[in-house]
């Protein structure tokens, strides 16, 4: 009873701005870092096992079906590295992940139309295309492999037919030169040119009614393009880190990222949100805003221990690759009260707007990205409460083989997969 009204008496204090985070535990925080050894869990009709060390997913991964290996490689720091061979109805896929992030293409052969061999040879693919909301495409292309990716001239189509949807030029599978993406009605939806995969000067979106919108990017831009309607799969995951957990503090020693938070909070110069869909403005009720969202004399940004991240990941039609993008974060505070630990959670900082702002968080970024440490994998159920996925990143790795398969196994029986959250 007493533990009841401690736990009511807190929530009542804290309600204003601060949000009770149930997932967590001192006991669940303290038992991920120190994981160690062999993994077993089991995905719809598959067996997986994958190697943990001090809480990070390095080694062997292995996927099976019933007694058959159905895939395996070798993760380093939860990233793939090195050669991964995926098998599925007597059809045989390699690639090769190389150390500066690239998707090799080594082999590929039992699917019809398509025959790769130590990097050379040619595919045929298929995909589902979101010109705009209310017009879904199925589009389907042939490309020739050379270096284990797309090399040369590679016009699209749309399925079953001969209008072409794109036409572009790759070298070393990035876009190199012009590309143009059409409408059914041979109308124009995009024109650009590009340099390595980034625009070199002016990008053209257009409407059925004519030009909407146009950019002009710097000769020097690096950055890879990234259209909306070239996002084939998307999923949204959460990863909490924490202060404790092995090599994760190295963002912490590098910059005061808490203090700056807190004092860019203070400035009013963060874009802060109630929850994570960003349809509602946060604003602080405490007379000393704090971005721990804490409302007591001793409760501030001190007793921040970590934070909840928010990615989303999406398979990229440019590149056949996935990408973890960092997009919001949740400052983390812990609380003692009569020998009772409770977790508190602030507000939502928009990422990309922080990075806007302040260009020197772009190191905060690079962090975010590297995951080169322990973290405790987060699922949002559809009821909007957080939990924790102990299988998680195992999960996300075996969807990602499903989305290669979808993408060359092209054919009337291919499922494509749906709009999902996020896409714009």
């Amino acid at each position: 009873m007493k533990k009841f009204f401690l736990f009511a008496f807190l929530s009542f204090l804290f309600s204003l701005d601060a949000q009770v985070v149930d997932f967590l535990t001192r006991e669940l925080i303290e038992s991920q870092r120190k994981k160690s050894g062999t993994i077993s869990c089991k995905i719809e009709e598959d067996s997986l096992n994958y190697e943990i060390r001090d809480g990070i997913l390095s080694g062997r991964f292995v996927i099976y079906r019933g007694k058959e290996k159905k895939s395996y490689g070798k993760l380093l720091q939860h990233r793939r590295v090195g050669t991964w061979v995926f098998r599925r109805n007597g059809a045989k896929l390699v690639f090769e992940f190389n150390s500066r992030g690239f998707v090799l293409l080594k082999k590929l052969t039992g699917l019809k139309g398509s025959w790769v061999w130590w990097g050379r040879g040619h595919v045929q693919y298929g995909f589902k295309s979101w010109l705009n909301e209310q017009f879904p495409a199925e589009v389907e292309g042939k490309a020739k492999i050379r270096y284990g990716t797309r090399e040369g001239k590679v016009v699209e189509y749309y399925r079953g037919t001969q209008i072409p949807y794109s036409s572009s030029f790759y070298y070393r599978g990035l876009y190199h030169g012009k590309r143009e993406v059409f409408y059914p009605s041979n109308l124009p939806a995009l024109k650009a040119e590009f340099q390595n995969g980034a625009v070199k000067g002016l990008v053209q979106h257009f409407s059925l009614n004519g030009l909407i919108s146009s950019r002009q990017y710097s000769s020097d831009n690096k950055n890879l393009f990234i259209d909306p309607s070239e996002i084939l799969n998307t999923e949204v995951f959460y990863l909490y880190m924490d202060t404790t957990f092995s090599d994760s503090l190295f963002y912490y020693k590098k910059a005061p990222w808490i203090e700056l938070l807190n004092a860019w909070f203070e400035a009013s110069d963060l874009s802060t949100f109630v929850d994570d869909r960003f349809e509602k403005v946060y604003y602080a009720t405490s007379s000393k805003p704090d971005i721990s969202g804490l409302n007591l004399t001793e409760g501030s940004f001190k007793n921040v221990r970590g934070w909840l991240v928010k990615y989303k990941s999406f398979f990229l039609a440019q590149t056949w690759q996935h990408y973890d993008v960092p997009i919001a974060l949740q400052c983390i505070a812990e609380v003692k009260k009569d020998d009772q630990t409770y977790f508190y959670a602030g507000p939502w900082v928009y990422l990309p707007t922080l990075y806007e702002t302040h260009p020197e968080s772009a190191y905060l970024y690079s962090a975010l990205q590297r995951l080169n440490f322990p973290f405790l994998f987060v699922s949002k159920g559809e009821d909007g409460v957080f939990h924790f996925e102990e299988h998680g990143w195992a999960r996300k790795l075996w969807q990602e083989e499903k989305d290669w398969w979808n993408l060359f196994s092209f054919s009337s029986k291919t499922h494509f997969p749906d709009k999902q959250d996020g896409r714009k």
